[in-house]
């Protein structure tokens, strides 16, 4: 079942057998050689990075072709549908600031900041995803 678009390619729900966890992966678009170095290098900057505001995001690579697996946020809502409160929105910013801390610290930058990229959970925790086009500084 498709979910989402991303900067790398379509998202989407799928079972993870070994725990029956429903995860989120990443379609990679395009097939050529030199789209897939591209989008190697993209997930080199990205994967394995483990921080409570950050989606994490996994990679296995099949037939040469990047397969990206990412936490699935079941309970979270896009941040673009509801309204928030002042209270609610420091607290997302200081969440975001938060995960931007642990970015930067690792020298990385995300590059595609918007409020379509913040998953808040309905107890109003606060993941950054989208981290395809993340560069290292």
């Amino acid at each position: 079942k498709v979910i989402g678009v991303g900067s790398l390619g379509y998202v989407f729900a799928n079972l993870y057998a070994p725990t029956t966890t429903v995860i989120a992966v990443k379609g990679i678009f395009g097939h050529n050689r030199v789209t897939l170095e591209v989008s190697q290098r993209e997930l080199h900057v990205i994967v394995g990075h483990s921080h409570p505001n950050l989606v994490r995001v996994f990679c296995e690579f099949e037939f040469g072709r990047p397969l990206v697996y990412a936490d699935r946020c079941p309970d979270y809502r896009r941040t673009n549908s509801d309204y928030m409160g002042y209270m609610e929105v420091a607290a997302v910013t200081d969440q975001v600031l938060q995960g931007f801390d642990y970015l930067h610290s690792k020298s990385i930058v995300h590059l595609d900041i918007k409020g379509t990229n913040l998953l808040i959970s309905m107890e109003g925790c606060v993941k950054i995803g989208e981290l395809g086009s993340a560069r290292p500084l």
